[in-house]
């Protein structure tokens, strides 16, 4: 069986469609917890219609205490062999528990796909898509700490929980670092020091809505600085592990995280800035021969790192509308 975990926090404009995407699999072996956190509008009353049409569903409800300490709330109660977490915001493709389940064997510990980005207001079939999974029939295969780590580092596996199924008895008590966002960097890469294999299916059987209020699209505050006590856990619990070669990934994929959240919200007069920088500064030893673009750019200049990387994230941005216009113009 497989256990579905759904944290729901006032989200009665997407909830019905999450769950319906649910009551939808072709695979139909699986139980749902349902935990509201706390809602305050008529998440609960939708959530309760499903319980009370289908024995499945399950809810427990908290106070509200944040989507890890939700996630935390249902691992007690998960039966299955397998879980998948789901946020309600977020919906799954018809086949997305019928296709991972098919590739679980005795030495897969979890199976990956790939997920397509759409806009807020995708209900039912009308998935409009802000960006576009590369799919493709390849099937990879990731076995061991260093390929897991290498892999999610070089972007070729998510760092989240989601889109995937895994095995139930990987999900500790409180897996999730309770009242920190970032929640999947400071609990993903170390998961996968427990793991054999990882299978990575390259079709989008998930559905990641993006939202006006979401973490990357919100304006800055100082919530944000829990990727600093994000990183220190990671930086922890890597260099109390025996297996040092995993290092430079670790290093790599947390730099990477600094890199993309300056890009979001890092002004020159954002008292914070020097921060990211020095957290930049700190990691850069320990990168070896990793390195990208950004990563060049700030050993190079560091001095003058905001200015080059705002006039290069611009350059780049001008590019892409550039091309964007010339394809709208050659499909017309």
């Amino acid at each position: 069986m497989i256990s579905i975990v759904v944290p729901i926090y006032n989200v009665e404009s997407f909830l019905q469609d999450c769950l319906d995407s649910i009551v939808l699999q072709t695979y139909k072996n699986y139980e749902v917890i349902l935990v509201n956190d706390g809602s305050n509008d008529q998440s609960l009353a939708i959530a309760q219609r499903y319980v009370d049409s289908d024995s499945r569903f399950h809810i427990i409800s908290q106070k509200n205490a944040g989507l890890s300490a939700a996630r935390n709330a249902a691992i007690p109660y998960i039966k299955g062999e397998y879980v998948t977490f789901v946020d309600s915001d977020d919906k799954l493709h018809p086949k997305f528990l019928e296709i991972c389940i098919s590739y679980m064997s005795e030495d897969v510990d979890a199976v990956e796909t790939g997920r397509n980005y759409i806009t807020e207001d995708s209900i039912g079939e009308s998935n409009k898509i802000l960006r576009l999974y590369p799919e493709s029939s390849e099937i990879s295969y990731y076995t061991g700490a260093n390929e897991m780590i290498a892999a999610i580092s070089q972007g070729k596996l998510y760092q989240s929980v989601f889109p995937r199924l895994l095995r139930s008895n990987l999900i500790t008590p409180n897996f999730f670092p309770r009242g920190l966002i970032f929640e999947d960097l400071a609990s993903t890469p170390q998961l996968h020091m427990r793991m054999r294999k990882v299978v990575k299916v390259h079709k989008a059987l998930f559905y990641y809505r993006v939202r006006k209020n979401s973490i990357t699209t919100k304006t800055f505050t100082e919530k944000n600085l829990d990727l600093f006590k994000v990183c220190d856990l990671v930086e922890k619990d890597f260099l109390s592990q025996q297996n040092t070669s995993v290092l430079p990934d670790v290093y790599f994929l947390l730099c990477k995280n600094i890199l993309f959240q300056y890009n979001l919200y890092m002004t020159w007069k954002n008292p914070y800035r020097v921060r990211y920088e020095e957290y930049l500064r700190k990691y850069l030893p320990h990168l070896k021969d990793y390195s990208n673009s950004d990563i060049n750019l700030f050993k190079t200049f560091p001095k003058l790192f905001y200015i080059l990387f705002r006039f290069k994230k611009y350059m780049e941005s001008a590019k892409q509308k550039i091309q964007s216009q010339f394809w709208k113009k050659e499909s017309e």
